[in-house]
């Protein structure tokens, strides 16, 4: 994990730098959306394409290469579109995606706005366009939850009672093995988030987290094949639970309870 440890300006700026740095080591992600696009080729030649939160471009510059007649890249960190102003092939845009105002018809808008847990980051952006794209790619996703019994010499259930209602990213190395197999969440464009009405198992000390992104009923990838996005694990404190997401700042944060 990269992090900075000195007292710097911009670190908000700085640190969301860093994190499109750890985005590219994905390359299981970057091969199945790139898939994706090769996919629906059709819907991109010759049309006028958005990519948001476009990073370094590189899924642009795909899109352009398979035909898309122009490729607005639109990217709200400086830092990272100065980046961006280098590629002679697209149209770098600073701004946010619900802030952008295109000067034409946009035909296809892709993005990878998906959190750790389904629709934290920016999937809400989304709802917020001032555009209306023919297309949206991906344009699914799924939020998915498993049970596990786990015996760790050292966070013992004693410990584990300090991290009650806390959502935590990745740590353990068996949390890419526990079955994900519970619904929670599904979201589609158009039809916004639906929360699922779930109830986990009682034989498990740890429940766990992982997001799907799906395309026309399609699956695509997930947290346990992209390691980009991590799991989440929480201890379990029986079997239902409060989940939603509140809008705030351009980011979407995660409201998670037990049930009592």
């Amino acid at each position: 994990m990269m992090e900075v440890l000195n007292r710097v300006k911009n670190l908000q700026v700085v640190d969301e730098f860093l994190t499109f740095l750890g985005i590219y080591d994905d390359v299981k992600r970057e091969r199945a959306l790139k898939k994706l696009l090769l996919k629906e080729k059709e819907k991109i030649k010759g049309k006028t394409v958005v990519e948001a939160g476009a990073g370094f471009g590189i899924f642009s510059e795909w899109m352009k290469k398979l035909g898309a007649r122009k490729v607005y890249a639109v990217e709200s960190n400086p830092l990272v579109y100065e980046v961006l102003k280098e590629k002679r092939e697209i149209t770098p845009v600073l701004s946010t995606i619900e802030e952008f105002e295109p000067p034409e018809k946009i035909d296809v808008l892709f993005h990878e706005f998906y959190g750790p847990m389904l629709y934290d980051e920016s999937l809400a952006a989304l709802e917020r366009l001032k555009f209306s794209p023919e297309w949206v790619i991906p344009d699914g996703g799924r939020l998915l939850c498993g049970v596990v019994n786990v015996k760790d010499k050292v966070v013992k259930d004693r410990v584990l009672q300090a991290f009650a209602g806390v959502l935590i990213t990745d740590l353990f190395p068996w949390i890419r093995k526990v079955p994900l197999t519970i619904p929670v969440a599904v979201w589609k464009y158009g039809e916004g988030l639906r929360i699922l009405n779930c109830e986990v198992p009682e034989e498990g000390n740890f429940v766990v987290f992982g997001m799907e992104i799906w395309h026309e009923k399609n699956f695509v990838c997930s947290s346990l094949t992209c390691t980009n996005w991590p799991l989440v694990w929480t201890p379990r404190l029986g079997r239902r639970f409060k989940l939603s997401f509140e809008w705030k700042d351009g980011i979407t944060e995660v409201l998670f309870e037990w049930e009592t």
